[in-house]
């Protein structure tokens, strides 16, 4: 009888921490990866183009969803703590030119990296991997060429707590 009521009562709190996930990372429009559902972000920006992307004023958006379980061996973040149909990553396109140094980013929290890989050559990546962002930019010119979202250190650990408990209600029972 006990466990059965810890175990309603959990059910009622993942919404709380859901919640609580969206004050815990940077978010566009209201979408927080890792949190935000497919539904939730249609009701918000309506259905994908024809192209799977939207085209808003900040630009053009590619807003990648986890769409398969995850294997019980992966324990990424990404890959496996969040439901399935749940945001895993918001990628804008900016329609205006901007450049990095325009943002004056806080060094104690941005890292540069360059990019590795045939395709992407000549691009850097500037990732704060606390707030769950990273803009890839032109290395020659500092161009942005695009803000990506993801899930936040502190997302990941309430979603890793969060899981762990429910772990622990079954495993009682």
């Amino acid at each position: 009888m006990m466990k059965k009521f810890v175990h309603s009562v959990c059910l009622l709190l993942i919404p709380a921490f859901a919640a609580s996930l969206a004050i815990a990372q940077e978010t566009f429009r209201g979408i927080v990866p890792l949190v935000t559902t497919r539904s939730e972000v249609e009701r918000k920006l309506g259905k994908p183009n024809d192209y799977g992307r939207y085209e808003l004023e900040e630009g053009r958006v590619y807003i990648n969803y986890r769409e398969t379980k995850c294997e019980a061996k992966n324990t990424s973040c990404l890959l496996c703590l969040a439901p399935t149909g749940t945001v895993l990553t918001i990628v804008i396109e900016p329609n205006t030119d901007r450049y990095i140094k325009d943002l004056e980013l806080d060094p104690n929290f941005w890292t540069k990296a360059n990019v590795q890989g045939d395709h992407l050559s000549g691009m850097q990546v500037y990732v704060n991997e606390k707030a769950g962002m990273f803009y890839t930019v032109n290395s020659t010119d500092g161009w942005i060429r695009s803000l990506t979202y993801e899930g936040s250190e502190e997302t990941c650990r309430i979603l890793w707590e969060t899981q762990s408990k429910q772990k622990t209600i079954h495993q009682d029972r």
